[in-house]
């Protein structure tokens, strides 16, 4: 599906049955639940996953009052303008690099209508130097569930009550209304591709796409892993989408933490 900036002009950008009908998948969001106001579209997916939902079962919101991310972070989204979907997958192997696809997959689709993203690892998509979107993946008994929060419509007002000048949405960066619908199906679409993908030949083909999208490379960051906090040269990922750093000319791995520039004082 191509974006082409296309205006929102209704409020049923999200209906199941526009959604279903625009989609070009085979396996993915065949079947779309979609709520007027929901805690987490991520909770609703996993019990959807707890009952035996199809692999692909997408879980969509017009509000959501208690999103996500990591670390019991909270993530903010305004009723009838943010997009937030999930999406119960169960995939055969290992989960290792799930968040970076879905951020790949978005990150090439709003690419078409921004001058430009960025993926901060592991999960967030930044548009202009501001953060656009972030990505939740959690494991429940054989299903993996992944979500993601983005900015669509929102306008600065909106966004300046929980990250002043920290984030951004696709209708600040257009100048225009998007349409959620078309955005997510585009996302959903091109995520596909990449999931068959993985599923064959894993995250390591994608690793160069990712790598090159990566904000911060070659920089010196701050890492919160754990209970570690340390700092180093941003060297990359490896093949199973972990970050690498260069801590004092020792190259160390790290599978999961909160990834910032190092600002010099």
């Amino acid at each position: 599906m191509k974006l082409d900036g296309k205006k929102s002009k209704t409020v049923d950008d999200l209906h199941p049955a526009r959604i279903i009908r625009m989609l070009n998948t085979s396996r993915l969001a065949r079947t779309v639940v979609l709520f007027d106001r929901i805690d987490s579209t991520n909770t609703g997916a996993i019990a959807a996953a707890r009952d035996g939902a199809l692999e692909g079962t997408l879980v969509t919101a017009e509000e959501q009052t208690s999103g996500r991310g990591r670390k019991k972070r909270k993530w903010a989204s305004a009723a009838g303008k943010s997009l937030v979907f999930s999406l119960v997958l169960r995939p055969k192997e290992s989960c290792e690099g799930l968040t970076s696809l879905l951020a790949l997959a978005a990150s090439r689709v709003l690419d078409n209508i921004s001058g430009g993203t960025g993926i901060k690892w592991p999960n967030d998509i930044y548009i202009e130097g501001r953060k656009a979107g972030g990505i939740l993946a959690e494991s429940r008994g054989g299903a993996v569930v992944i979500g993601m929060g983005l900015n669509v419509n929102e306008t600065g007002e909106d966004l300046e009550r929980e990250l002043a000048g920290e984030a951004v949405s696709l209708r600040i960066v257009t100048g225009d209304l998007v349409d959620r619908g078309i955005v997510l199906c585009s996302i959903i679409e091109v995520f596909e591709e990449l999931y068959g993908r993985w599923e064959i030949e894993g995250f390591a083909v994608f690793k160069k796409d990712v790598e090159d999208r990566l904000l911060y490379m070659g920089e010196t960051v701050s890492l919160e892993s754990g209970r570690e906090k340390l700092s180093g040269r941003f060297l990359g990922i490896t093949d199973e989408g972990f970050v690498r750093l260069d801590i004092g000319g020792e190259e160390r791995v790290f599978s999961a933490g909160d990834l910032t520039l190092r600002r010099e004082r």
